[in-house]
Protein backbone atom coordinates (compact mmCIF):
# COMPACT_ATOMS: atom_id res chain seq x y z
CA UNK A 1 0.00 0.00 0.00
CA UNK A 2 2.77 2.47 0.58
CA UNK A 3 4.49 1.60 -2.05
CA UNK A 4 1.46 2.43 -4.47
CA UNK A 5 0.82 5.51 -2.61
CA UNK A 6 4.52 6.56 -3.60
CA UNK A 7 3.79 5.58 -7.02
CA UNK A 8 0.93 7.33 -7.59
CA UNK A 9 2.41 10.54 -5.48
CA UNK A 10 5.33 10.33 -8.72
CA UNK A 11 2.31 9.91 -11.14
CA UNK A 12 0.53 12.97 -9.90
CA UNK A 13 3.50 15.05 -10.51
CA UNK A 14 2.28 15.54 -14.55
CA UNK A 15 -0.74 17.32 -14.13
CA UNK A 16 -2.48 15.23 -17.57
CA UNK A 17 -1.58 11.99 -15.63
CA UNK A 18 -3.31 13.44 -12.37
CA UNK A 19 -6.36 14.27 -14.30
CA UNK A 20 -5.78 10.32 -15.44
CA UNK A 21 -5.09 8.52 -12.59
CA UNK A 22 -8.04 10.48 -10.82
CA UNK A 23 -10.55 9.34 -13.29
CA UNK A 24 -9.12 5.84 -12.30
CA UNK A 25 -9.81 6.25 -9.16
CA UNK A 26 -6.95 7.21 -7.35
CA UNK A 27 -8.03 9.08 -4.51
CA UNK A 28 -10.49 6.40 -3.53
CA UNK A 29 -7.46 3.68 -3.49
CA UNK A 30 -5.32 6.27 -1.25
CA UNK A 31 -8.15 7.20 1.15
CA UNK A 32 -9.09 3.14 1.47
CA UNK A 33 -5.04 2.64 2.28
CA UNK A 34 -5.50 5.45 4.89
CA UNK A 35 -8.72 3.84 6.46
CA UNK A 36 -7.10 -0.35 6.16
CA UNK A 37 -3.73 1.29 8.24
CA UNK A 38 -4.32 3.71 10.71
CA UNK A 39 -1.56 2.34 12.81
CA UNK A 40 1.24 2.86 10.16
CA UNK A 41 2.46 6.33 10.79
CA UNK A 42 5.17 5.90 7.35
CA UNK A 43 2.11 4.71 4.92
CA UNK A 44 -0.12 7.77 6.80
CA UNK A 45 2.52 9.93 5.75
CA UNK A 46 3.34 9.02 2.41
CA UNK A 47 -0.36 9.10 1.95
CA UNK A 48 -0.38 12.54 3.07
CA UNK A 49 2.22 13.13 0.36
CA UNK A 50 0.34 11.67 -2.03
CA UNK A 51 -3.17 13.44 -1.48
CA UNK A 52 -0.78 16.46 -1.96
CA UNK A 53 0.13 16.05 -5.61
CA UNK A 54 -3.10 15.22 -6.26
CA UNK A 55 -5.03 17.99 -4.91
CA UNK A 56 -4.26 20.45 -8.07
CA UNK A 57 -7.51 22.02 -8.22
CA UNK A 58 -10.73 22.85 -6.23
CA UNK A 59 -12.41 20.03 -7.65
CA UNK A 60 -10.16 17.73 -7.13
CA UNK A 61 -9.82 19.10 -3.69
CA UNK A 62 -13.60 19.16 -2.89
CA UNK A 63 -13.52 14.99 -4.31
CA UNK A 64 -10.88 14.30 -1.71
CA UNK A 65 -12.65 16.14 0.98
CA UNK A 66 -15.75 14.04 0.04
CA UNK A 67 -14.25 10.98 0.13
CA UNK A 68 -13.17 11.74 3.48
CA UNK A 69 -9.89 12.70 2.73
CA UNK A 70 -9.47 15.60 5.08
CA UNK A 71 -10.97 13.48 8.38
CA UNK A 72 -8.65 11.04 7.71
CA UNK A 73 -5.08 13.69 7.12
CA UNK A 74 -6.86 14.81 10.93
CA UNK A 75 -7.32 11.65 12.09
CA UNK A 76 -3.70 10.60 11.48
CA UNK A 77 -2.43 13.65 12.78
CA UNK A 78 -4.28 12.46 16.35
CA UNK A 79 -3.18 8.89 16.27
CA UNK A 80 0.66 10.10 15.15
CA UNK A 81 1.48 12.87 17.59
CA UNK A 82 5.57 12.03 18.33
CA UNK A 83 5.71 10.94 14.16
CA UNK A 84 7.69 14.34 12.63
CA UNK A 85 7.60 13.22 9.29
CA UNK A 86 3.46 12.63 9.22
CA UNK A 87 2.78 15.93 11.14
CA UNK A 88 5.09 17.90 8.69
CA UNK A 89 3.53 16.36 5.70
CA UNK A 90 -0.14 16.27 6.84
CA UNK A 91 0.38 20.38 8.27
CA UNK A 92 1.84 20.74 4.18
CA UNK A 93 -1.21 18.93 2.71
CA UNK A 94 -3.35 20.75 4.80
CA UNK A 95 -2.61 23.76 3.95
CA UNK A 96 -3.72 22.90 0.09
CA UNK A 97 -7.20 22.67 1.53
CA UNK A 98 -7.16 25.56 3.80
CA UNK A 99 -8.36 28.25 1.06
CA UNK A 100 -11.56 26.34 0.40
CA UNK A 101 -12.57 23.78 3.12
CA UNK A 102 -10.65 25.83 6.16
CA UNK A 103 -14.22 25.18 7.91
CA UNK A 104 -14.04 21.54 7.53
CA UNK A 105 -10.97 21.51 8.88
CA UNK A 106 -12.02 22.98 11.72
CA UNK A 107 -14.82 21.14 12.35
CA UNK A 108 -12.27 18.01 12.54
CA UNK A 109 -10.31 19.52 14.96
CA UNK A 110 -7.45 20.68 12.64
CA UNK A 111 -6.60 23.59 14.03
CA UNK A 112 -5.82 22.09 17.76
CA UNK A 113 -4.26 19.31 16.10
CA UNK A 114 -1.47 22.19 13.44
CA UNK A 115 -1.16 23.80 17.17
CA UNK A 116 -0.14 20.67 19.06
CA UNK A 117 2.10 19.70 16.06
CA UNK A 118 3.81 23.27 16.65
CA UNK A 119 4.35 22.75 20.06
CA UNK A 120 5.13 18.94 19.65
CA UNK A 121 8.32 19.49 17.45
CA UNK A 122 9.65 23.11 17.78
CA UNK A 123 13.17 21.41 16.21
CA UNK A 124 11.72 21.06 13.12
CA UNK A 125 11.89 24.07 11.27
CA UNK A 126 10.12 22.60 7.75
CA UNK A 127 6.91 21.53 10.35
CA UNK A 128 7.21 24.73 11.97
CA UNK A 129 6.93 26.51 7.90
CA UNK A 130 4.17 24.44 6.87
CA UNK A 131 1.94 25.14 10.06
CA UNK A 132 2.76 28.64 9.91
CA UNK A 133 1.64 28.88 6.24
CA UNK A 134 -1.45 26.74 7.28
CA UNK A 135 -2.27 28.58 10.30
CA UNK A 136 -1.59 32.32 8.30
CA UNK A 137 -4.02 31.25 5.73
CA UNK A 138 -6.83 29.59 8.70
CA UNK A 139 -6.71 33.31 10.47
CA UNK A 140 -8.72 35.01 7.13
CA UNK A 141 -11.63 33.40 9.18
CA UNK A 142 -12.48 35.14 12.27
CA UNK A 143 -13.82 31.35 14.04
CA UNK A 144 -10.68 30.05 13.00
CA UNK A 145 -8.84 33.01 14.98
CA UNK A 146 -10.82 32.36 17.96
CA UNK A 147 -10.04 28.67 17.26
CA UNK A 148 -6.26 29.24 17.20
CA UNK A 149 -6.08 31.42 20.00
CA UNK A 150 -7.49 29.06 21.95
CA UNK A 151 -5.60 26.08 21.16
CA UNK A 152 -2.79 28.49 22.04
CA UNK A 153 -1.65 29.18 18.93
CA UNK A 154 -0.47 32.79 19.54
CA UNK A 155 2.18 31.61 21.49
CA UNK A 156 3.75 28.87 19.43
CA UNK A 157 3.69 31.23 15.99
CA UNK A 158 5.70 33.31 18.31
CA UNK A 159 8.12 30.65 19.18
CA UNK A 160 8.29 29.37 16.08
CA UNK A 161 9.22 33.23 14.60
CA UNK A 162 11.93 32.87 17.18
CA UNK A 163 13.08 29.82 16.40
CA UNK A 164 13.78 30.49 12.63
CA UNK A 165 14.51 34.21 12.46
CA UNK A 166 16.05 33.71 8.90
CA UNK A 167 13.61 31.67 7.47
CA UNK A 168 11.58 34.82 5.67
CA UNK A 169 8.84 32.53 4.46
CA UNK A 170 8.06 31.77 8.33
CA UNK A 171 8.27 34.92 9.25
CA UNK A 172 5.97 36.41 6.79
CA UNK A 173 3.48 33.99 7.22
CA UNK A 174 3.99 34.26 10.93
CA UNK A 175 3.06 38.11 10.62
CA UNK A 176 0.49 37.37 8.94
CA UNK A 177 -1.35 35.21 11.27
CA UNK A 178 -0.49 36.98 14.41
CA UNK A 179 -2.05 40.25 12.62
CA UNK A 180 -4.85 38.76 12.61
CA UNK A 181 -5.03 36.81 15.40
CA UNK A 182 -4.35 40.27 17.93
CA UNK A 183 -7.58 41.84 17.30
CA UNK A 184 -8.89 42.21 21.12
CA UNK A 185 -7.56 42.48 24.27
CA UNK A 186 -7.27 39.11 25.23
CA UNK A 187 -5.38 37.82 22.33
CA UNK A 188 -3.03 41.19 22.27
CA UNK A 189 -2.31 40.64 26.05
CA UNK A 190 -1.16 36.26 25.05
CA UNK A 191 1.02 38.18 22.35
CA UNK A 192 2.68 40.58 24.07
CA UNK A 193 3.32 38.15 27.29
CA UNK A 194 4.45 35.60 24.65
CA UNK A 195 7.34 37.81 23.04
CA UNK A 196 5.64 38.90 20.28
CA UNK A 197 6.54 42.27 20.12
CA UNK A 198 10.16 41.52 20.45
CA UNK A 199 10.07 39.19 17.35
CA UNK A 200 8.12 41.44 15.49
CA UNK A 201 10.94 43.80 15.92
CA UNK A 202 13.32 41.89 14.99
CA UNK A 203 11.41 41.10 11.91
CA UNK A 204 11.17 44.40 10.64
CA UNK A 205 14.93 45.10 11.33
CA UNK A 206 15.63 41.61 9.38
CA UNK A 207 13.78 43.09 6.49
CA UNK A 208 15.53 46.55 6.68
CA UNK A 209 18.62 45.25 6.01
Amino acid sequence: QRNACVALSWLANDDETCVSIVAEGAIDLIVAAMRAHPQSAQLQSRACVTLFHVAKTNEIRATIAAAGGVDLIVAAMRAHPQSVDLQENACGTLRVFTSTLHGEIATAGGVDLVVAAMHAHPQCADLQLEACDVLATFSLNKENCDSIAAAGGIAVIVAAMRGAPRSVRLQERACEALARLATNDVNCASFVSAGGVVVIKAARRSEER
